[in-house]
């Protein structure tokens, strides 16, 4: 009988065989097993909510931001209705309806490309997520929207809320301005709790990027039933109605009651008329809270809702007076004569001068003859004084006098005092950014390489009427001409008194925050209050052009350089100079003062940028805002 399986060779051929399609067929059943473990736990989650995403959808719902008020009670951003044009990709036939939805909606070439880019680049779940392409739409692009709603496969219209401010231009630098959310700060933000979209918009200056955690909200979810082309239905397949199941209700966002007065807003910026650029901060002097913030030129932060175009944004950049920039707290200048009142206090409150037996009298009188001599230079005054004591000094705002009084107190004095009432630091306002400014000491210039290392006796001149190196905010003048006026309190300028709930709930509530007592002696700050209010009411006073009986303003001129004084050869081909240029030569104007000045409410600063002599072109405005705050904002 012959063998079941052939000879011996052939059966050990079968057995190579057989393990060959053994190993083939465990290998077969290994991919197929590692395929299925992939689509099944690696990538399950996925394929499930794609299969959901066929049948129902789940739809983020955009809540209210919180609204802005002043201290009247007065909207300064609030939200209303607006319809959204959103894009699913998935069920979106970008090569063929494209075009179409770019006419509808007007799309500019630029913005047009931008958006098929990012549809196309979205991938995995994002293309079941609606994109926003068009917000805040036109009657007509609704119209037809509307009308071809049927013909444009994964295209809807919702209501969404949109910002608003009312004040467009004013108060805008405080506000600030929102626009859409970066893809990395999506991510970012995710990281850290909080989820995102695309085309949201997010705080980017002012107390909409300070407090966003607060005025955001938080976004509702909400699931709904689709037909295959991603349109909602109305009925379930038993004929039922659907409804819709709210997966997280809405909330809306904080609301913030500020300390500034839109009214007062107003009156500042009238009183800046015909003036091209300045700034102005009115406070509260017995609180340190923020009544008016002012910054010349402004934009309007509606324009950057939906984002500027490249040329207009390009039009704001190259503006040359700066309309981005707060000018309050962003930028810092030369105060010029506003610093005297705080050099004459340095010598008032320490009166051993450097030299041994050297004591400050405020009633010796010093000589001006229109200029101060020093190691060959000449430190000019504003004209011929002649005998000047400290109040006369202040009132007339005698250069020379200081010189004289900065010589034999030393710079170290001067940055001393300068840094109690907050100078050289920033305020700490709760705002997107501030210059904590410049207050030079001796080490300060021994540290320059651009000063050889080296300190001189000049410096501390130029310090003591503003120049040289000492710069500062309208902020700092504002909080520390503050101090001046309350005896010594310097208060942190506050722009938000309280937080409350959607409901008007207070959910936090903010008073006057003390930075530090100021020890002063009684009499000399009334011998500086007096010699400033002689600076308005006295006949040789700088500002006694704009003396108004009734109104008791305690206040300084001031008058700082912005370049160096040329050579009368370079002066007399002046008219040869553009309009521009000669204006970019002129003085900065200075006016800072309280009222009433035997019991101070309000601070005024204001700086008209290129103004000239502050007397003359800066008081004006401050006198102003005081006559127009005491009439109309808390008459008296």
């Amino acid at each position: 009988m012959a063998p079941l399986f052939g000879p011996p060779g052939e059966l050990s051929e079968f057995r190579g065989r057989f393990r060959w399609i053994a190993l083939f067929v465990i290998l077969v059943f290994a991919g197929l097993l590692a395929r299925a473990a992939q689509l099944q736990i690696f990538e399950g989650y996925e394929y499930v909510e794609r299969s959901r995403h066929n049948i129902e959808r789940t739809r983020e719902i955009p809540t209210a931001r919180g609204v802005i008020r002043d201290a009247e009670g007065q909207l300064l951003a609030y939200n209303t209705p607006a319809y959204t044009a959103y894009i699913t990709p998935e069920f979106f036939d970008i090569a063929e309806d494209w075009p179409t939805v770019v006419r509808y909606l007007n799309l500019g070439p630029e913005r047009a490309n931008k958006l098929r880019e990012r549809l196309t680049r979205l991938q995995g779940l994002k293309r079941y997520q609606p994109y926003p392409v068009a917000e805040n739409l036109d009657d007509r692009q609704l119209a037809l929207l509307t009308a071809h709603h049927a013909e444009l496969d994964g295209l809807s219209v919702e209501e969404t809320p949109m910002r608003v401010y009312p004040l467009r231009q004013l108060a805008a630098h405080v506000l600030g301005y929102l626009n859409e959310v970066s893809e990395a700060e999506i991510e970012r933000h995710r990281a850290e709790g909080y989820r995102y979209l695309p085309g949201d918009r997010i705080g980017r200056t002012g107390l909409e990027a300070v407090w966003e955690r607060e005025l955001r909200g938080t976004r509702g979810r909400v699931t709904v039933i689709v037909n295959a082309k991603g349109v909602e239905k109305g009925k379930d397949p038993f004929g039922a109605a659907t409804g819709r199941r709210y997966e997280i209700e809405p909330v809306p966002g904080n609301d913030l009651i500020l300390s500034l007065n839109a009214r007062l807003e107003a009156i500042v910026d009238q009183a800046f008329r015909g003036h091209p650029a300045g700034a102005a901060v009115v406070l509260d002097a017995r609180t340190g809270f923020v009544l008016a913030m002012y910054s010349k030129p402004s934009y309007d932060p509606n324009a950057f809702i939906q984002g500027l175009s490249r040329a207009d944004a390009q039009v704001l950049e190259q503006n040359p007076f700066l309309p981005l920039h707060d000018k309050t707290a962003m930028d810092h200048y030369f105060p010029g004569s506003l610093f005297k009142p705080f050099a004459a206090l340095a010598a008032l409150e320490q009166p051993a001068m450097l030299e041994p037996g050297d004591l400050f009298d405020p009633a010796a009188r010093f000589r001006c003859e229109g200029a101060y001599e020093l190691a060959g230079q000449r430190f000019r005054c504003t004209k011929v004084h002649g005998l000047v004591d400290l109040h006369e000094a202040i009132v007339q705002s005698c250069n020379v006098y200081f010189f004289q009084l900065a010589r034999r107190m030393g710079i170290d004095r001067l940055a001393q005092v300068a840094r109690e009432f907050g100078f050289g630091e920033k305020t700490g306002i709760a705002l997107s950014k501030e210059v904590p400014g410049l207050v030079p000491d001796k080490d300060w210039y021994r540290s320059r390489p651009e000063y050889g290392f080296q300190y001189r006796v000049g410096y501390a001149l130029l310090a003591a009427i503003g120049q040289g190196n000492t710069k500062v905010t309208l902020l700092q003048l504002a909080a520390a001409y503050a101090a001046l006026a309350n005896g010594g309190y310097l208060y942190r300028p506050q722009l938000v008194k309280e937080v409350l709930y959607p409901d008007g709930r207070v959910r936090m509530s903010f008073g006057p925050e003390l930075v530090r007592r100021i020890e002063m002696d009684p009499e000399n700050q009334r011998k500086l209050v007096d010699a400033l209010r002689g600076v308005v009411e006295a006949p040789q006073g700088t500002a006694h052009d704009q003396w108004t009986p009734g109104l008791e303003i305690a206040g300084k001129t001031g008058t700082a350089e912005v370049a160096r004084r040329r050579r009368d050869r370079e002066r007399r081909r002046r008219d040869s100079r553009s309009t521009e240029e000669r204006y970019r030569e002129r003085d900065h104007a200075w006016f800072a003062g309280f009222a009433p000045a035997d019991d101070p409410e309000i601070v005024v600063v204001v700086l008209v940028e290129h103004g000239g002599y502050g007397g003359r072109y800066a008081a004006p405005i401050a006198v102003e805002i005081f006559r127009e705050y005491f009439k109309r904002i808390a008459p008296r």
